[in-house]
């Protein structure tokens, strides 16, 4: 089979293959469509934006859809993303897990809520945490050569999505390297590992104080879709926006984190909402 024809058969496969997944964020799902396996997902925020309870939001949904996902959280521990998903996905209040809930027979039932679910999660094989403590190489080869393990140990025949949060947190390889090295390197190792393994990643970045991506701008340019999600002077309200967009438009929406911390969206429509950050690419 020559190059032309193995080309055209991987596009045909490409827009058959069923790993093609849907984020559960209409401002995405309406504006970008779903996310194919050799596309690149960036979303940055500021600091307390958001980002994380965003990426698990999505990571939630994934796993109810019986794709198979893994979150690699290098800023969070287990028990904290297991908090999340028991909340998201099992509608057991945030308050639980802050012990402010004093009705006995209130506790009771959530301890039920959260026992059902683990006992759910327990039974699912399409889901995987990794975080700091399972990494022996948390450099950005170690963290993806750790998900392909993880893969094969549950005997997946495909990853459907890789959330790495966050980008700033990936060890360098070589110490002497300063931050924009670091990052252009780890962008270059992952984009060659989605187009050799047909795997989709989510990858979480900080901004800098100036509202730039943290450590290099070809973080966005790279990807096939960006989203920035930033704070508003109310402070449970955030801003969302696509600021990258290969195959479709861009816009803006408000969301809010509600008390299970999923996501209710409010849709303002902006003709050119990427004039708005064109200076924070």
């Amino acid at each position: 089979m020559d190059n032309i024809e193995k080309a055209l058969n991987n596009i045909k496969n490409e827009y058959k293959n069923k790993s093609n997944i849907s984020l559960g964020i209409r401002l995405v799902d309406e504006n970008y469509g779903k996310i194919k396996p050799n596309h690149l997902v960036v979303l940055g925020g500021e600091s307390a934006a958001g980002k994380s309870l965003c990426a698990s939001y999505i990571f939630g949904n994934l796993i109810k859809e019986n794709k198979n996902v893994i979150y690699v959280s290098l800023e969070m521990d287990f028990d904290t993303v297991i908090s999340r998903l028991a909340s998201q996905m099992d509608k057991l209040p945030t308050e639980y897990f802050k012990c402010i809930v004093s009705d006995e027979e209130e506790i009771e039932k959530d301890e039920q809520i959260f026992v059902n679910f683990a006992e759910k999660m327990k039974s699912l094989n399409n889901w995987e945490i990794l975080t700091q403590l399972d990494l022996d190489d948390s450099t950005c080869k170690g963290i993806l050569n750790a998900c392909e393990c993880k893969a094969k140990e549950k005997n997946w025949n495909k990853i459907d999505l890789i959330i790495i949060d966050y980008l700033q947190f990936i060890s360098r390889e070589n110490s002497s390297e300063d931050i924009y090295e670091h990052i252009s390197k780890c962008i270059l190792i992952i984009k060659k590992f989605i187009m050799s393994n047909n795997v989709p990643i989510l990858l979480i970045s900080s901004l800098a104080k100036n509202g730039t991506f943290s450590g290099a701008n070809d973080i966005i340019y790279t990807a096939e879709l960006g989203l920035m999600i930033t704070n508003t002077k109310d402070k449970n309200i955030k801003n969302l926006d696509i600021i990258k967009n290969r195959f479709g438009k861009y816009d803006s929406v408000d969301i809010e984190f509600d008390e299970y911390l999923n996501i209710k969206e409010n849709i303002k429509k902006t003709k050119k909402a990427w004039q708005r950050n064109h200076n924070k690419v």
